[in-house]
């Protein structure tokens, strides 16, 4: 039904992604919605342990199997391409292919498993389709745009969102940088661009 982008073009560390498990978590305890969250980092796992005990997560970037893991035989986005790739796709195709933080109410896609950023930014280009395909399922979608996705990527996720939040840190340099790009750029004058400053 909805898209929400968490976003920055800081350098700096921003609270994107607190920020994001923290309003994800508080909408599925507080509303009856199914909520999906996806993680679009590259060998980053700081959304993954906003949810996982440290522990619980292999060096590969992937959660150990576990009885309770909701998911594909190929877990995670790499498994969910080759099922968009196959056109063997129902309408709960991606919350197959998800991690269950609560049951019925919210799940994580967790970010690519690899380390190599060139199969990293191949694996850029289908977040559009899963997220198009994600859509149809549940109610609400928060994503965690990566700072180091494909700009071509990046733009085609921030034109199909219906609210962008961007995250700027309270430095005067920094929200004075963002008004002159707002200026410079017609896409960031939107009314649906939020800012969120930590």
């Amino acid at each position: 039904m909805a898209i929400i982008t968490f976003c920055s073009n800081e350098v700096k560390e921003t609270g994107q992604t607190l920020s994001l498990a923290a309003v994800a978590t508080y909408m599925a305890i507080e509303h009856n919605y199914k909520i999906l969250v996806v993680s679009t980092n590259f060998n980053d796992l700081s959304l993954e342990n906003c949810f996982w005990e440290y522990s619980k997560i292999r060096q590969t970037g992937a959660l150990e199997k576990d009885s309770s893991k909701n998911v594909g035989l190929d877990s995670g986005i790499e498994g969910l391409i080759k099922v968009l790739n196959s056109n063997r796709t129902s309408n709960e195709v991606v919350k197959n292919y998800s991690r269950i933080v609560l049951r019925d109410r919210l799940d994580v896609l967790l970010s690519p498993v690899t380390k190599n950023y060139e199969e990293y930014a191949e694996t850029t280009q289908y977040y559009t389709n899963i997220l198009s395909s994600a859509n149809r399922y549940y109610d609400l979608i928060l994503v965690d745009l990566s700072k180091r996705m494909p700009k071509k990527e990046v733009a085609s996720i921030l034109q199909m969102s219906d609210v962008i939040v961007m995250n700027l840190t309270q430095r005067l340099k920094t929200i004075n940088d963002f008004m002159e790009l707002r200026e410079a750029n017609e896409f960031y004058q939107r009314k649906n661009v939020m800012l969120a400053i930590r």
